[in-house]
């Protein structure tokens, strides 16, 4: 599956720039989606969905995102994360 609105908030906000972007990981989401508008907000709401549906979150996760964005450094897990930020996103 394909995550587009994730994979543009690694590549763009959450990389080794995070911090042009906020201090923690709620402001660069909340970055991102002031910034990206409401559509790119439903998008990554939608691609965070679905990714939580994935049978080993992750491990997919790792796979996917580990060359931009560790959430263990941050302490929490991907899922934790892909909750979080689908949270954000809806709001």
């Amino acid at each position: 599956m394909i995550y587009s609105y994730l994979d543009h908030l690694m590549g763009a906000y959450l990389n080794q720039d995070y911090d042009l972007s906020g201090e923690t990981i709620t402001d660069v989401v909340q970055c991102y989606i002031d910034s990206e508008g409401p559509e790119m907000s439903s998008g990554l709401a939608t691609d965070c969905h679905k990714f939580l549906e994935e049978t080993d979150i992750e491990g997919k996760f790792r796979e996917l995102y580990s060359s931009d964005f560790d959430p263990s450094l941050w302490g929490i897990t991907a899922k934790e994360f892909l909750v979080n930020t689908r949270q954000l996103a809806h709001n």
